[in-house]
């Protein structure tokens, strides 16, 4: 395995409609670099040919009188040399830009509209600031007359630059009428990008030409895409399309080609080498067996095409037993994989979760005194020897059969594929994901602690003493934060970061411990147990467990292997019905397992783990791998269309749960809607219009209106109203299934409009939640722990319980409950005036040699240089959080992981500067006694700790 230098790149991320305007009204564009390339297969191609990427630097210039300045500067990687390189943490690179399309093309007047729209929201919030200093000014009318006339006078300026700018924007669109007067949909936009690209400046200020290029499944579901400077164009795609020759007239599925060609651009930690030549091609199997299951489909009621929820005896159901995963020869796991049970894997149309297997044990002791000499065939026909069989895959992670009828059949596109991989230029390279990771959110009594999610605790039918009994080590852990100073600073140090001042509090902490009754820690405990308790209210209750990456009948496929199944024969060797075997757990320990997307209690897996003796001989597996039986069991199903390509579920032994799920009476819910592979000929049109089929990112709605119809369905359940109950239930039933095939329409479409359907299940939930009266007028109101929704109340549901739980105020809970917690958060011990210890009693007015400090012998610079580069990080930091919450899963991942590299930039920063005792001083004197740093006080310290941890705790007054 060889690790490689693993910078990804940012890249521009734009509104189309802003490209739109830019070319053809000539408005002013500004592309943020919010967008991200990461290393991958395709940044490691991009920049073999010849990507330009560049540094942002800053330069220092004379002026016109002689004195230096701090100037900004992009500057080329070609032109920087190693040594400088090796420091630069950010590259960037025009030469892909991401293209947004979430809002349309206004014409004259629409763009006047909103800017009135903006314009009046401007005005009411500066009407709330006025009334807000009046009602400070209490009785002083002079002062509340002063505040009136600055107002008016504030708003008078406001309304005539408002005036002026829509008279200046009218000039324009009438001398330009043509195109002001032209309005586009998203439709039209994206077509029209799709089909004429666009053209930009780039940051050397060239004129850059850029073509449709390709987008993986989850931009595919935002309605992303990126684009590509023309010049790289040509050579990148024959590339991701593995030099295919498609002509012009055929018809191809244009969905799948688009899914499996971005495969390459998944983010990738390291590369290992897996020649084709060792890699064993065999058939998928599957097990196909009957059940009584609900049954989604599609009807026509009243005209309208809905998704109904049916329970139907002995219906089919289908398990591909080894989908998207592959057994690796365990000698191929060295290095930080060691120790490793699985990593997925990367390649051209390849996809697949490579377990960790020893297959030539397995061969040997199959083959015994024939394995040096023994032969196998693969799934097509070709012979390879025994004891060369390193990796074995099904077409289930190699997704190029989807096209071989392009090059004449099977045969001829996986020999291409193999020559492909071997050529110079792949060198059998493999990109490695990930693999299995162990929880970080610590252990109790010997076992891992894992966090559950909202969807998970609202799935169960908790009564208040499950959800109590459920919540228990949080709330004792809570209240133990509050109460003792010493288990809150545990706590700091536990989930201290780098982006955060845990350890710099919790220093300070074990220096003195009279800095916890200052006001300054106080406002520092306060703020992160609220922000902890906040997490929690969102379902994240610690449980014993851990996520585990699911592994299908294993040994089975080694058996399948050497001897193809009978598929009208199918038995397990190993592993029967619900058993699964994990080393996390105990022997006939039994289990329960969730996975997200959960949705329901349809998708609660209620098992028992199986300790098996040919699954540990032949595999090494750790305890965050999981086998699991698909023989005539409904495990893919009921795990929420899980498949074995990396997909992890949370296995857990808390009895509550445990308990729940071995009583569930909820049938595994089965998809009836019917699926097309619509083809095209691949013209940018086509690729525009299957793009538009498919990007409706519904994910967040249905987990909304699913969470609602579970709160109103177990609500009433308590309230014994059946016909609600049974309305409910459908939703939910129908949500379940809804959620994986709004998942799937990146790759396939279905005969279902799934944005309708939910606008349609939407309204049902809304005409059935409860009636709260607010302000004197009944409103409809969703459960509490829906925290985005205005209007809300207690429901006898999970989620509700757990919310009130850990919520201090009682009456409400009480008077729309109707019940009283006997395990609850309680509120903590309160600094008592005449206890409150000043901070700046506590630093240390004199250095180690009892000279005292001086304040004018500070660096001023150097402290104003700190501030500013704080609020430079912070500035950035803010618009990376608020970016996501409205980004995918990936996207987030990405963020965090820029927010992190924002954090070592700023480390970096302070690490070069040498802060003397006398100048920390004069930050804190210039922090805690004037009061001078307006902003992100604890941020500038936390600054000046790392840069001089020991400097700066020494300033602090010691105490034993």
């Amino acid at each position: 395995m060889s690790k490689n230098n693993n910078n990804g790149v940012y890249i521009q991320s734009i509104e189309a409609a802003r490209i739109w305007e830019h070319m053809n009204r000539g408005t002013e564009l500004q592309g943020e670099y919010n967008g991200f390339i990461p290393y991958s297969l395709e940044l490691i191609k991009l920049r073999k040919e010849g990507l330009d990427e560049f540094a942002k630097r800053i330069t220092t210039v004379k002026d016109e009188k002689g004195k230096v300045k701090r100037k900004p500067e992009n500057k080329s990687t070609s032109e920087l040399d190693s040594r400088t390189l090796k420091g630069i943490n950010k590259f960037y690179s025009d030469d892909v830009i991401n293209i947004k399309l979430s809002s349309k093309v206004e014409n004259v007047n629409g763009v006047i509209k909103k800017i009135n729209n903006k314009y009046k929201e401007l005005i009411a919030k500066k009407v709330a600031e006025r009334d807000k200093r009046i009602e400070s000014a209490g009785d002083d009318v002079q002062l509340a007359n002063l505040i009136n006339k600055n107002h008016d006078d504030e708003i008078l300026k406001m309304e005539s630059k408002n005036e002026s700018r829509i008279k200046q924007l009218k000039g324009v669109a009438e001398l330009q009428s043509k195109v002001w007067n032209k309005s586009l949909t998203l439709a039209q936009l994206r077509d029209d990008l799709y089909e004429n690209g666009f053209t930009i400046k780039n940051y050397k200020g060239e004129d850059v030409h850029y073509i449709v290029y390709k987008r993986s499944s989850a931009k595919a579901r935002t309605g992303e895409c990126l684009f590509i400077r023309e010049g790289l164009a040509k050579k990148m795609v024959e590339w991701s399309r593995m030099n295919l020759s498609i002509p012009k007239d055929a018809k191809i599925d244009l969905a799948a080609l688009s899914a499996y060609e971005a495969l390459v651009t998944s983010s990738i930690k390291d590369t290992i080498k897996i020649n084709p030549k060792n890699i064993l091609l065999i058939n998928d199997i599957d097990s196909v067996f009957k059940q009584d299951a609900n049954v989604i489909e599609k009807v026509n009621k009243d005209g309208r095409e809905i998704l109904q929820s049916r329970l139907k005896e002995d219906q089919t159901i289908i398990n591909s037993l080894f989908d998207g995963q592959g057994l690796l020869e365990s000698s191929y796991f060295t290095d930080e994989y060691k120790n490793k049970g699985m990593i997925l894997t990367r390649q051209h149309f390849f996809k697949s979760c490579l377990f960790n297997t020893n297959i030539q044990e397995f061969m040997k002791d199959t083959y015994k005194d024939e394995y040096q000499t023994a032969t196998i065939k693969d799934m097509l026909g070709n012979e390879m020897m025994v004891k060369n069989v390193h990796c074995i895959v099904t077409p289930s992670s190699l997704k190029i059969f989807k096209f071989s009828e392009l090059v004449g059949g099977d045969e001829q596109i996986y020999e291409d594929w193999k020559n492909l991989v071997l050529s110079k230029e792949e060198k059998c390279q493999f990109g490695i994901c990930k693999s299995e990771s162990k929880t970080k959110l610590g252990s109790f009594n010997g076992m891992p602690l894992q966090q559950t999610s909202y969807q998970m605790i609202n799935s169960l039918p908790l009564n208040r003493h499950n959800a109590e009994q459920l919540s228990k080590f949080e709330v004792e852990y809570i209240n133990g934060l509050k109460n003792n100073d010493d288990e809150f600073v545990a706590h700091l140090e536990k989930n201290a970061t780098l982006t955060n001042a845990n350890k710099m509090m919790a220093d300070l902490y074990r220096r003195n411990s009279d800095i916890a009754k200052t006001e300054f820690f106080n406002d520092f405990k306060i703020n992160e147990i609220s922000e902890y308790v906040k997490h929690i209210k969102k379902g994240k209750l610690r449980i014993t467990g851990d996520y585990c990456v699911l592994v299908g009948n294993p040994y089975e496929m080694l058996l399948h292997s050497v001897k193809p199944f009978n598929k009208h024969n199918l038995e397990s060797k190993t592993l029967h019905k619900n058993e699964v075997y994990t080393k996390l757990f105990d022997d006939e320990e039994e289990l329960a397992g969730f996975r997200n997307p959960h949705t329901s209690s349809n998708n609660l897996l209620y098992s028992t783990n199986k300790q098996n003796d040919l699954i540990d001989t032949y595999f090494n597996f750790t305890k965050n791998i999981v086998a699991v039986n698909a023989i005539e069991f409904p495990i893919q199903d009921l795990l929420s269309s899980c498949d074995y390509d990396s997909d992890s579920a949370l296995f857990t032994n808390e009895k509550t749960i445990v308990d729940i799920a071995r009583e569930n009476k909820a049938k595994v819910c089965l998809n009836g809607v019917e699926a097309t592979s619509n083809t095209y000929e691949l013209t940018d049109l086509n690729r525009s219009k299957v793009d538009k089929a498919i990007a409706s990112d519904v994910i967040g709605r249905i987990v909304n209106v699913g969470q609602a119809a579970q709160s109103i369905m177990y609500d009433a359940i308590r309230n014994n109203d059946t016909d609600l109950v049974k309305k409910m239930k459908e939703v939910v039933e129908i949500i379940s299934v809804a959620s994986t095939i709004s998942i799937d329409l990146a790759k396939k479409s279905y005969k279902i409009n799934i944005v309708k359907e939910l606008d349609r299940l939407n309204n049902i939930v809304k005409d059935s939640l409860k009636l709260k009266k607010i302000e004197k007028v009944e409103k409809k109101s969703y459960p509490m722990f829906m925290s985005s929704k205005n209007n809300r109340t207690y429901y006898k549901t999970g989620m509700d319980y757990v919310y009130g739980i850990f919520t201090i105020a009682e009456k409400q809970i009480k008077e729309e409950l109707g019940e009283e917690f006997n395990i609850k958060v309680k509120r903590g011990k309160e600094l008592k005036v005449d206890e409150i210890i000043d901070i700046w009693d506590l630093v240390m007015k004199c250095d180690k040699n009892g000279e005292i400090f001086e304040i004018k012998k500070a660096n001023d610079k150097q402290e104003q240089e700190i501030i500013d580069a704080v609020n430079d990080y912070s500035f950035n930091v803010s618009a990376y959080h608020a970016q996501m919450s409205k980004a995918t899963e990936k996207e987030r991942e990405q963020f965090a992981k820029a927010i992190v590299e924002e954090s070592h930039e700023l480390q970096t920063k302070m690490n070069k500067r040498t802060i003397k005792p006398v100048t920390i001083f004069a930050i804190l004197y210039h922090a805690f006694c004037k009061k001078s740093i307006e902003n992100n006080v604890i941020k500038v310290l936390n600054a000046v700790y790392l840069s001089s941890p020991n400097n700066f705790i020494n300033i602090f007054m010691h105490k034993k």
